[in-house]
């Protein structure tokens, strides 16, 4: 009884920890596409309790000569931009990166996630398929298995 109680929680819990995996494995990416300037101290790994926020980093002015107005940065390339976007849609879970515009020389892009497929079912007794999903695997019982186990306690 207690195992069907908490069934439910430990599903959302590793839904939960997908997700963080998930996120984990986005980050990753995006530092690789676009590695921090030297000096950019990252932690190590993220914090173990407590809610995340987003965090806006501002870039300081960079410095000038004599007082004199910095050059704004060129504008990115058609070449690069598209560069861009084809590494970051390459990957996990990335299902569609969309460049939305640019002005003053910063882009705007949008990140759109894979929809995530269903898992393949099978039965944890007999192996039996019993939904056919993506290359995540979970498990259930089929009819027969589980009424061999209940002895026909639940009926039809």
């Amino acid at each position: 009884m207690l195992e069907t109680l908490l069934a439910p929680l430990r599903r959302l819990a590793e839904g939960y920890r997908a997700a963080a995996r998930l996120a984990d494995d986005v980050a990753r990416g995006l530092d690789a596409l676009a590695p921090s300037p030297a000096g950019d101290a990252r932690p190590a790994e993220a914090p173990a309790a407590g809610r995340l926020r987003p965090q806006h980093r501002q870039e300081p002015p960079s410095p000038t000569p004599r007082g004199k107005a910095a050059d704004p940065p060129p504008p990115p390339s058609a070449d690069h931009l598209e560069d861009l976007r084809t590494r970051i849609t390459a990957l996990p879970y990335v299902g569609h990166v969309s460049v939305l515009g640019d002005s003053e020389g910063r882009v705007t892009l949008r990140v759109e996630l894979a929809e995530e497929q269903r898992p393949t079912v099978r039965c944890a007794v007999c192996g039996r398929l019993l939904e056919a999903g993506g290359t995540a695997v979970s498990h259930g019982l089929c009819l027969e298995c589980a009424e061999r186990m209940t002895g026909g306690l639940g009926g039809r």
